[in-house]
């Protein structure tokens, strides 16, 4: 797998039958109904590697567990592991245990430390060279404007933040990451568009 790099997240399948399934909040109608969610990990190129079905509606949070379990099962004891996903995996317990097991992670800092804003002038140009793991475009440099920080997390600790300036808008994100350049960690997470691409690609034409 390209980086190592698993990205999670979680895809909500609704149910119209006449069985009662717990309800949960199906973000692409905007509403409350019956169904279930499966989370889905996908690597760089947006290919599917693999999902698990959560009957209940666990968050990511709850299943990473399992999934850092599936992938362990796949993967040579040394190979590096680095899990990516949105606020739906964020947990201070969780980031502690993931970085015991010397996991990597990046997600979204999240909370009112999310919403603080910077001057300008804390930000330095960072850049990083990326290879396309679907090997369709050349070699290229990503540039970005960030701000690094480190954010004190309940039940984690000091953690690396990266506040990156995307024109009008300051963006944190976190990781355990230490060794990971700047700009690689924020494209990484940039990176997640091409799992949500693969989730319209998997409703339109499998019905998924």
């Amino acid at each position: 797998v390209w980086e190592g790099a698993y990205y999670i997240d979680g895809h909500f399948c609704p149910y119209s039958g006449g069985r009662r399934l717990p309800k949960a909040w199906n973000a692409t109608r905007r509403l409350v109904e019956p169904g279930q969610t499966d989370l889905y990990v996908h690597d760089a190129t947006g290919r599917v590697l693999f999902f698990m079905n959560r009957p209940f509606n666990d968050q990511v949070v709850k299943a990473v567990p399992d999934i850092l379990a599936e992938i362990r099962s796949i993967t040579p004891p040394e190979a590096q592991i680095l899990l990516v996903f949105d606020r739906g995996g964020y947990s201070g317990p969780l980031f502690k245990e993931l970085t015991r097991q010397q996991i990597g992670f990046i997600t979204y800092l999240k909370g009112r430390a999310a919403r603080r804003r910077f001057p300008a002038d804390r930000f330095v140009t960072r850049w990083w060279t990326v290879v396309d793991p679907a090997r369709i475009q050349r070699p290229r440099r990503v540039v970005y404007r960030v701000f690094e920080k480190a954010t004190r997390i309940r039940g984690a600790g000091l953690l690396r933040t990266l506040v990156v300036n995307d024109e009008d808008t300051q963006i944190p994100v976190l990781s355990n990451c230490a060794e990971l350049s700047a700009a690689k960690v924020v494209h990484l997470l940039k990176m997640r568009w091409r799992q949500e691409n693969s989730f319209k690609y998997l409703s339109a034409h499998y019905g998924v």
